[in-house]
């Protein structure tokens, strides 16, 4: 497994999309629902995944979501969840899509991992992650390894990308959260508008969203998806899930904050999908 870091964006606000992909997995059903239920073979709940990894000697859990690109490779995800902030790149590092357990643990492979455990050839985020943890920029793309001779993406199906767009959204928020009251078995989603931006850092990087999602530790690199299609179950994401304000007089158990696909997130897009 490769570990790269992506140069800065150059200046510029003009939306681009990419479009999602249908993959060739036959399903019976693509309904979006409002509450998510297992077993999570439609879409979107089979483009969504529990991420583990290693850092520092322990092991960790975030979440991610499949999305089409040319390679058809790559899993959105945050920065921290492919990085330390410190200049390391995390070790041991496998996508479950689809990640479906219960306290009694896997029983059975269909039930734990149902489209396989998934593991990436390159890890990619930008500079001002890696080596200085900026939460603006808590961006992060892993390029998998073909699996079976099948490539995620042409298998599964992929989300689309929008980078600069609104900032005026209705997101719907997917992710694995560990911490009570979740337990990390389950695929939870939040759909929440904009409530305000943050600066959360002295470096560069365009301001963070914040949204109604009480989603707790594990759900971090969650997709958020706009225009997600109620036939299809195919949208767009245009952030992830990425920190709290914990402490302190604004802290708010219930917002969560992602960083805004800018130019900076496009760029890291596009050298992902160069990999």
């Amino acid at each position: 497994m490769a570990a790269r870091v992506a140069a800065p964006a150059p200046a510029g606000a003009s939306p681009v999309t990419i479009n999602p992909a249908t993959g060739t997995l036959p399903t019976k059903s693509e309904t979006l629902h409002s509450a998510i239920t297992r077993p999570y073979t439609n879409r979107p709940d089979r483009l969504n995944g529990k991420v583990f990894f290693t850092s520092g000697g322990n092991d960790y859990v975030c979440s991610g979501t499949v999305v089409n690109s040319n390679n058809q490779d790559m899993v959105d995800t945050a920065g921290h969840c492919v990085s330390d902030g410190a200049g390391n790149f995390h070790t041991n590092w496998v996508f479950v899509p689809a990640y479906s357990s219960g306290a009694s643990g896997c029983t059975t492979r269909a039930s734990c991992y149902p489209y396989g455990k998934w593991t990436p050839r390159v890890l990619t985020t930008t500079v001002e992650w890696h080596l200085r943890a900026n939460l603006s920029q808590d961006l992060g793309y892993a390029v998998l390894k073909a699996r079976g001779g099948r490539h995620i993406v042409g298998y599964l199906g992929g989300q689309g990308t929008a980078f600069n767009e609104s900032r005026v959204q209705t997101w719907r928020d997917f992710g694995y959260p560990e911490e009570a009251p979740y337990n990390g078995y389950d695929q939870r989603m939040c759909t929440s508008g904009r409530l305000a931006d943050d600066d959360p850092s002295t470096g560069p990087g365009p301001l963070t969203i914040g949204i109604r999602c009480s989603q707790t530790s594990g759900s971090s690199g969650g997709g958020w998806l706009i225009r997600v299609s109620a036939v299809s179950g195919l949208g767009y994401v245009n952030s992830h899930t990425s920190y709290k304000d914990a402490e302190g007089p604004s802290a708010d158990p219930s917002r969560t904050f992602g960083p805004y696909h800018g130019d900076e997130a496009l760029k890291l897009y596009n050298f992902a999908n160069s990999l």
